[in-house]
C-alpha cells in the first residue's frame, strides 16, 4: 500500500524545539512522540473495547491506535483507563491518538451543560451533535481541558473533528465574527499550544481549505481523511503532507462493508470488501498513507471492523457491545 515510499517518521520534539523527550502524564516510560509514514493503525471509537482476554488486542501488531477520548480516559473499577489496559496487552510502544469532536459538542459529553450558549444547529445528520462558536474564549478553554485532561491520562496525539463549520457560513455568537476559514487556523492554533509543549501531536481533520494555514503555522503535524478516494482529494493531501515526510491515516468507507440498516440490533458484518471495492481502495496506493477500510454510520460506525490492503482479509478488534 506504500507504493515503495521509505519508511520515515516526524518527530515533534524536533519541530517544536524541546531539549528532552516527553514525559507521560500517566507516569509510563519518557520518550518522545512519533507517527511513522505507513504505519498499520486501528480507529476503535464506537464501542469500549473488550479488555477480559489475556492475550493482545486485534490487531496485535497495529502500532496506531485511535480512541474516543472520553473512552480513553475514564477509569472501570479497578482505577485503569482504557489507554493503560491497551498498552498493557499490546505493549508501551504503541501510540495512541484520542478523538475528539474539536469543533462540536455531542449531549451525552460528560462537559456538554458548559458549552450553553456557544452551540449552533445540528452537526450534518447526527442526532446530539452541534457545532460551537471556535472564536469564542470560552470555547477554546473548554476544548483545552479536554485535551488536558487526555495528556494527563497519556494520549499520544489528538484528532479534532467536526473543524469545516466554515461551509456553513456561521457567525459568531456576537454576531461579530464570521467563523470562515481563518478562524479555524486560529483555533487550532490555540489547541496546538498545550498539545506540543507537552510533546504530544495534533491531527488535521479532512478540511482541506484549512491545509496551507495550518502546515504555515507549524499547526499540525499529520493529516486524518475520511473518504478522500470517493471525494477526489487524497492527492492534495499526499503533497501537502505526505511529500513532506508527514502521516496521513486515510479512513475509506466502501459500500460492500456497509450494514443495510441503521437499527441498533443490527449486526454488523465482517466479511471483506469485495473485490472491486478493495481494488478501488488498494490497487493505486498514496505514499506515506496508512489506509485502513472501515463500517462508518449507525449501529456499526467506526466499529471493530478493520480491513488492511495487505490481503490477509478482516481483523475484528473485540469490543464490550
Amino acid at each position: 500500500m506504500w507504493a515503495g515510499k521509505p519508511y520515515t517518521a516526524i518527530s515533534l520534539l524536533a519541530g517544536v524545539g524541546l531539549g528532552s523527550p516527553s514525559i507521560r502524564g500517566n507516569g509510563l516510560t519518557a520518550r518522545a512522540t512519533t507517527i511513522p509514514q505507513g504505519a498499520k493503525w486501528q480507529i476503535e471509537i464506537h464501542d469500549p473495547i473488550d479488555f477480559s482476554g489475556s492475550g493482545a488486542i486485534e490487531p496485535a501488531d497495529a502500532k496506531v491506535w485511535t480512541l474516543d477520548l472520553w473512552e480513553a480516559i475514564g477509569e472501570d473499577d479497578d482505577g485503569k483507563t482504557a489507554i493503560q489496559k491497551l498498552r498493557e496487552h499490546n505493549g508501551d510502544d504503541i501510540l495512541i491518538v484520542c478523538y475528539f469532536n474539536g469543533g462540536g459538542v455531542q449531549i451525552w459529553d460528560d462537559d456538554f451543560n458548559s458549552f450553553s450558549g456557544y452551540t449552533y444547529g445540528g452537526i450534518g445528520d447526527w442526532e446530539g451533535e452541534y457545532y460551537v462558536d471556535v472564536s469564542a474564549q470560552t470555547v477554546v478553554d473548554l476544548m483545552v481541558a479536554r485535551i488536558s485532561k487526555g495528556i494527563a491520562a497519556g494520549c499520544d496525539g489528538f484528532d479534532p473533528d467536526n473543524v469545516d463549520a466554515f461551509s456553513q457560513e456561521l457567525t459568531s455568537k456576537d454576531g461579530e465574527t464570521k467563523l470562515d476559514e481563518s478562524a479555524y487556523v486560529t483555533f487550532l492554533g490555540e489547541l496546538a499550544k498545550p498539545i506540543h509543549e507537552a510533546g504530544k501531536l495534533l491531527g488535521q481533520k479532512n478540511a482541506g481549505e484549512l491545509t496551507e494555514g495550518l502546515l504555515a503555522g507549524g499547526i499540525t503535524d499529520f493529516a486524518v481523511l475520511e473518504s478522500c478516494l470517493e471525494y477526489d482529494f487524497c492527492t492534495d493531501f499526499e503533497e501537502a503532507y505526505a511529500q513532506q515526510g508527514k502521516p496521513v491515516l486515510q479512513i475509506e468507507y466502501p459500500a460492500s462493508v456497509q450494514a443495510s440498516t441503521d437499527d441498533d440490533d443490527t449486526v454488523c458484518p465482517v466479511s471483506p470488501a469485495s473485490d472491486a471495492d478493495y481494488e478501488s481502495v488498494c490497487g493505486s496506493p498514496f505514499g506515506g498513507f496508512s489506509t485502513v477500510i472501515k463500517q462508518d454510520g449507525g449501529a456499526c460506525g467506526l466499529n471493530g471492523f478493520v480491513q488492511y490492503c495487505d490481503g490477509q482479509g478482516v481483523v475484528v478488534t473485540p469490543t464490550e457491545s
